[in-house]
């Protein structure tokens, strides 16, 4: 898995596919940043600015990314009818399934946390004073922000490639880019529309997209973002297993 994953994170580097990714986040975080400065109030609150990363774009933006880059990897080579070539190749189905994953893994984590990082580090220079780092219960201090924030960003990362395995389950079924793109836009709004039980959707791993909200606690709740993570994990495994069989499966 290892060889030929490190063939499609040269190939990718090449075609530059990654470029649409960054556009797509750089974007985000500029709406993001503008939503914050403009905001009637607390313009140069530091919370504010951390807390809208998330909170406007983990449950729709950030999956589109998701999907925009997933979705192609798989989907293109069926379409250019090269996944012949693939699994007629010294790699077995599974490497090649595995392979695109994590590729697509390592390119969306470096772009990511870069990104994120670089924009916590401007808001954090020119914007955010450290007086209105607060809520309206408790002051949170500049580290204690820093920290809440590393492990709301590794609690979205798995969010989102559990995310990802989704859709790359969805690419290797359906071989259709639009209808890929269709369900995985629509699980995500039927979920923020459709009332679920908080006793089931605690382990739903869409769940993870809200985990934003605890930036802002008194108390935050590590035990809970951690079980949170662990469900993502998971779920991320068992779609990839799938992955893993319906290729396996597969007849061209």
């Amino acid at each position: 898995m290892g060889n030929f994953a490190s063939i499609e994170i040269n190939k990718m580097w090449k075609n530059r596919r990654y470029i649409t990714v960054v556009v797509m986040i750089t974007a985000f975080l500029i709406l993001s940043f503008f939503i914050t400065y403009y905001a009637p109030s607390d313009s140069d609150n530091l919370l504010l600015y951390y807390y809208h990363i998330f909170a406007i774009n983990s449950k729709l933006l950030f999956p589109l990314a998701i999907t925009a880059l997933f979705g192609p990897m798989i989907i293109s080579e069926y379409r250019n009818k090269t996944i012949k070539l693939l699994w007629g190749s010294q790699f077995d189905k599974k490497e090649v399934f595995l392979g695109k994953f994590l590729c697509g893994f390592i390119y969306f984590s470096v772009i990511f946390i870069s990104l994120i990082t670089i924009y916590m580090v401007i808001s954090g220079i020119f914007f955010g004073k450290l007086s209105n780092i607060q809520t309206k219960t408790t002051i949170i201090y500049k580290s204690e922000l820093i920290k809440r924030s590393v492990v709301i960003l590794i609690s979205e990362l798995t969010y989102l490639f559990c995310f990802a395995s989704f859709v790359c389950l969805i690419s290797i079924i359906t071989k259709n880019q639009v209808l890929t793109f269709a369900i995985a836009i629509s699980i995500i709004l039927l979920y923020s529309f459709v009332p679920i039980p908080s006793s089931i959707s605690k382990y739903i791993f869409l769940n993870g997209g809200l985990l934003h909200t605890a930036l802002a606690l008194e108390s935050f709740p590590y035990l809970d973002v951690f079980r949170t993570c662990l469900i993502n994990i998971t779920t991320m495994n068992i779609f990839l297993i799938l992955g893993v069989l319906i290729s396996d499966k597969q007849q061209l």
